[in-house]
């Protein structure tokens, strides 16, 4: 059984489990923590992440998929407001959508509060004016972040006190539209027109105003001592003509343009923009010990030539036949004869003898209810007979276990073409057998990104045993992304088996679950006996019952079929 703990962190997994449950996708890959309306993009981070990244990571697609879900893109890009009206915006409709989401999900609420209070304690104070569009914009973020976290209130008082000194009359708009954002704001478009309202009380003749000195020396911090969003400020835009009575109309036009300019520099950061640049500052430090996660595309793959279709379906045989008499073993009903259970009307002679075994009971032994997930490198030293062969294997393998009831399987192929960390699969979970296993090779050998995307695909299957099987020749690009996954896999649950192809690199990965072949003949056998291995061990780590009348199941296969037979049907 997985357990929750071991999903929170595994930053891959933990992606995947959270793009399912919000009804978003989520990439883990790149340098950059980006979204672009339908996608949330998080970088490649480090494969040891400790509890405040994986916090991060949980706060910024729950941020991410707020808006998502919930934020009308086109009409803000029809809004097309500008950049003061735009921050204020995005403080508004931060808050309205980290709102929907919360009462759908409420574990949001949780991850979004700590995360205002770590944006709103550790942002750095830096001197200077502040100009009255930043008063006006960080008085708005910090008053919509007070109605969730209380924390903020020692921030938002200083930002009172400065709005009122900035105008008394602004500063009572400014509240009163506040107030009512926070009774009814149902949708975006709500949304603009109260950043709208509050942009319109900006006062366009006011001087620039400073940060006043008891806000650096005397004013608390919210927590840990560390300055407020409102000290942080940059440098401030340019004061004002005190004389705007003699001022020209192109005068006041040019002047509030430069005001603009000057707010854009030094508008309060969001908490969106944070989390990104958080996320984004630690990726690619070291690149070949970060997480990444492949992308599966949709690369047209032919179907293979009858010669090979027909020799792939002989080699399955076996493997068909031993797979499909260990299920129905594990499946049989064991007749016995008791003093309880249902009357066995054949047995009833034995009353006359005073033999109470006249009732017949029945154990019926759970099938295989497994996911199996072939992984199938296709890097570029694969070209020729030995991809011939490993596709042919593939293929009988899918084959055999697709006719088993209780099993699922599924073939992906890396890497999908040349310069690519992409996959792509040959046969998805639950989809109808098909030809269609005629790849060919090239590219590197990015396993560790592969790796990461079947475990997504593995975790989400139903089955309650889930089997990796890995095909490869050549050595990793990358073995520490690689091991990691292999380790998270093992803690989840999943099985991991390796054939290595004229190649020891898979003995590295696992060292007690592979087989390592030299010539092309050996490829299908080894692939049968590791399947094998896995649902023999996986019958016996279940706790079922290994002799049937003195004979180990091992030793069963061994028998004569009549033999066999006899046995099981005894």
């Amino acid at each position: 059984m997985t357990r929750n703990k071991d999903i929170l962190h595994c930053l891959p997994l933990l992606a995947s489990v959270l793009a399912r449950r919000y009804g978003v996708t989520v990439l883990v890959g790149g340098s950059q923590a980006c979204t672009d309306g339908k996608t949330i993009h998080l970088p490649s981070l480090p494969i040891d992440c400790d509890d405040e990244w994986l916090a991060l990571v949980r706060g910024y697609v729950d941020h991410e998929s707020a808006h998502i879900r919930h934020t009308d893109f086109s009409a803000f890009r029809n809004a097309q407001l500008d950049t003061v009206t735009g921050n204020i915006f995005n403080a508004l409709e931060d808050w309205r959508v980290e709102k929907c989401l919360s009462a759908i999900f409420p574990g949001c609420r949780r991850n979004l509060d700590w995360l205002i209070r770590r944006f709103f304690t550790e942002l750095p104070t830096q001197a200077g004016e502040i100009s009255p569009a930043c008063v006006v914009s960080r008085h708005v973020l910090l008053t919509v972040r007070s109605w969730d976290v209380p924390e903020v209130a020692a921030a938002l008082q200083v930002s009172r006190m400065a709005l009122t000194a900035l105008s008394q009359e602004s500063a009572r708009r400014i509240e009163g539209i506040l107030e009512k954002v926070r009774s009814h704001c149902p949708d975006t478009l709500a949304t603009i027109n109260y950043a709208r309202q509050l942009a319109a009380c900006i006062p366009l003749e006011a001087a620039a105003m400073p940060v006043p000195a008891s806000a650096d020396k005397e004013t608390p911090s919210p927590a840990d001592g560390k300055p407020t969003p409102l000290q942080s400020t940059g440098h401030a835009a340019a004061a004002a003509d005190n004389d705007a009575s003699t001022r020209t109309s192109s005068d006041t036009a040019q002047d509030t343009q430069k005001t603009g300019q000057d707010a854009a520099d030094n508008l309060p950061q969001q908490l969106g923009e944070w989390l990104a640049n958080r996320l984004s500052t630690i990726s690619g430090r070291h690149p070949t010990q970060d997480t990444a996660v492949s992308v599966c595309s949709a690369l047209p793959v032919p179907e293979l030539p009858e010669d090979e279709r027909k020799e792939a379906l002989r080699s399955s045989q076996a493997l068909r036949i031993r797979l499909n008499g260990l299920l129905q073993a594990q499946a049989a009903r064991r007749c016995r004869l008791g003093r309880r259970g249902s009357l066995h009307s054949g047995s009833l002679y034995r009353s006359v003898t005073g033999n109470p075994r006249l009732f017949l009971s029945e154990t019926v032994r759970p099938a295989l209810n497994t996911a199996v997930h072939i992984l199938l490198d296709c890097s570029g030293s694969m070209s020729g007979e030995a991809m011939l062969l490993a596709r042919q294997a593939c293929f009988a393998v899918a084959v055999a276990l697709s006719g088993i009831k209780g099993v699922n399987p599924a073939v992906t192929a890396f890497p999908a073409g040349r310069g690519t960390n992409n996959v792509f699969s040959l046969l998805r979970h639950g989809e109808r057998m098909t030809g269609r296993f005629a790849v060919c090779a090239a590219g590197g050998t990015p396993l560790g990104p592969a790796l990461w995307w079947v475990l997504q695909t593995l975790h989400a299957q139903p089955e309650g045993r889930k089997i990796l099987l890995i095909l490869t020749d050549g050595v990793p690009d990358s073995f520490r992304p690689c091991e990691a996954a292999i380790n998270n896999a093992v803690r989840l649950g999943v099985e991991v088996y390796g054939i290595g192809i004229r190649h020891e690199a898979i003995r590295r990965l696992l060292p007690d679950r592979h087989k390592v072949i030299s010539r092309l003949t050996e490829l299908a056998p080894a692939m049968f006996h590791l399947l094998q291995t896995a649902f023999l061990q996986g019958d016996k780590s279940a706790g079922y019952e290994k002799r049937t009348h003195g004979a180990t199941r091992k030793s069963l296969f061994s028998l004569e079929p009549a033999k066999r037979l006899e046995l099981l049907t005894c």
